[in-house]
């Protein structure tokens, strides 16, 4: 079928999976680092998901912009998002 992708293929084709999302709201930015648990040090963020860890990014609120580079580079080496 056009425009599916199955397991197998997407393993064959090396497509990337998702590693993080983003949440835009009126005053703040919501990152979720799905293998977030694993990043060190971990997120402050808490899920229902026992993987997954949010960063808020409030507009007026001081951001740690190493660490922040950190957290993205590390979870990039992870294995993306499964659903």
């Amino acid at each position: 079928m056009a425009g599916k992708t199955t397991k197998k293929a997407a393993a064959k084709k090396k497509i990337a999976k998702p590693f993080l999302g983003i949440h835009c709201f009126t005053n703040y930015v919501k990152v979720a680092f799905f293998r977030g648990a694993s990043l060190r040090p971990v997120p402050p963020g808490e899920s229902k998901d026992k993987y997954t860890r949010y960063l808020d990014i409030r507009e007026d609120g001081p951001l740690d912009e190493e660490l922040v580079a950190s957290w993205i580079r590390q979870a990039s080496e992870l294995p993306g998002w499964v659903p």
